[in-house]
């Protein structure tokens, strides 16, 4: 599992340093939670690869030394939890295991929007992050 969830971190990445996007700022989709009661904005770009949609993004302003991952199954997919993988990253900092709940309100091949919650825990300054208040509006660059 752990082999899958790095090569899909890795086809994401790369995904997203190939992008089309002519500025590297994204398509305008957002994610946005709080971490701890912090509220964290993020500006991503969205790629879709085998119906998966994978998101990659940095921080706007206040967090802007912040980074964050997540794919999303596919629409066909019946999957109850349709957030597949979830990173959160600050400078120094390397995350241990998550559990994020998610709610899909709506889910087409190219887009996703919905809700998210969970929790990190192990990180590397052994603060457990508790994720509130998620959401998520995505359309993947055509």
């Amino acid at each position: 599992m752990k082999k899958i969830v790095l090569f899909i971190s890795i086809v994401a990445l790369a995904v997203s340093l190939n992008s089309c996007s002519s500025d590297g700022s994204g398509n305008g989709d957002t994610v946005s939670f709080k971490v701890n009661g912090v509220q964290k904005n993020f500006n991503v770009n969205t790629e879709e690869d085998t119906g998966y949609l994978f998101v990659t993004g940095h921080g706007t302003a206040d967090n802007s030394n912040e980074s964050i991952e997540l794919s999303i199954y596919p629409a066909s997919d019946s999957n109850v939890n349709p957030i597949e993988h979830f990173y959160y990253s600050k400078p120094d900092e390397v995350n241990g295991s998550y559990i994020i709940i998610s709610n899909l309100t709506s889910r087409t091949s190219h887009s996703a929007s919905g809700t998210f919650s969970g929790s990190i825990t192990g990180s590397s300054n052994s603060e457990d992050l508790i994720i509130t208040e998620g959401i998520f509006s995505l359309s993947a660059n055509r």
